[in-house]
């Protein structure tokens, strides 16, 4: 449902797929993650992969964050109680 309202939302018809952009791909500029291509932001970061558990749900909530990301300029709001790791999954 969530990817059916982005897609009209957005009027996009398919979902870009890693081998349709990875000639756009710039390692200083973009970030692969989860099967999608993101724009890196401004802020440095010292996190390594190695820093987190990577539990399937956590996963699967980073690929619908990068999904949305991926396809829009738009900010995202993260809502949840305290200590439920919405910085940390950023």
């Amino acid at each position: 449902m969530l990817h059916r309202l982005i897609y009209e939302l957005f009027e996009i018809s398919v979902m870009p797929t890693l081998d349709m952009t990875t000639k756009l791909y710039s390692p200083e500029k973009f970030v692969i993650l989860e099967d999608f291509i993101i724009a890196k932001g401004g802020h440095k970061s010292d996190f390594s992969i190695k820093d987190f558990i990577l539990t399937p749900t956590f996963k699967q909530l980073v690929k619908r964050l990068a999904s949305i990301v991926a396809v829009s300029d738009y900010a995202v709001i993260l809502e949840g109680p305290t200590s439920a790791g919405k910085t940390s999954t950023v």
